[in-house]
């Protein structure tokens, strides 16, 4: 997965498990009744604002820091690349690795009970969608170090770039991914402009009541 499938996408998954949240909320909160249509309309009215992706947004950044997701969505890239440079792995190697993420899951529980911080969950929360994302049980050298060797295979940052155009014109599934990420994240630099929070997101993360 490339640079837009990773935030996007996780942004995405996000948004859904935001909103999945807010319907399961709502209904274990309703009575049955049988409403006049006036009323029906007026119940629709609010649940289409409810569930709006503009609401599930505002929410969603009032529960967590999305800064620290979408920098945990490509973080392993963010080391593991420049490592590469230096014939350290092939680009996916230490932050790649199960070993990795639980160093920052059990990181973030420990804060999290202690100081109630959860940036450093919600962190390992993005890496673990990298991981997902990048397919990374397909290998396991790689997820399970150092248990199949403490060596990482080597390869050629030449060879990126091709590597890369060949998997997004060739895979139509990486096709797919990175438009729908790309789509998704455009829709939030458009949604931050556009309820002019792009400063309170780049400050705090949350979107404060």
């Amino acid at each position: 997965m490339l640079l837009f499938g990773h935030l996007g996408i996780t942004m995405g998954a996000a948004m859904a498990a935001q909103g999945t949240k807010q319907y399961f909320d709502v209904n274990s909160k309703r009575r049955i009744t049988f409403p006049s249509p006036s009323e029906s309309k007026d119940k629709l009215s609010i649940h289409r604002k409810r569930f709006s992706p503009v609401t599930i947004t505002e929410t969603l950044a009032k529960n967590i820091d999305i800064r620290f997701l979408l920098i945990g969505a490509i973080l392993p890239d963010i080391i593991d690349k420049p490592l590469g440079l230096f014939h350290i792995g092939s680009g996916r190697s230490i932050s790649h690795t199960l070993l990795f993420l639980l160093i920052f899951a059990l990181s973030g529980l420990i804060l999290y009970f202690v100081k109630k911080w959860k940036r450093m969950l919600v962190l390992a929360g993005g890496i673990c969608a990298h991981l997902l994302l990048d397919s990374m049980w397909l290998n396991t050298h790689v997820l399970f170090w150092p248990f199949y060797g403490s060596q990482f295979s080597t390869g050629n940052p030449a060879d990126w770039i091709s590597h890369w155009g060949t998997e997004l014109t060739g895979d139509p599934i990486v096709l797919i991914f990175e438009s729908t990420g790309f789509l998704i994240a455009a829709y939030f630099v458009y949604f931050l402009f556009k309820q002019r929070k792009l400063c309170a997101f780049l400050k705090d993360g949350y979107f404060k009541e």
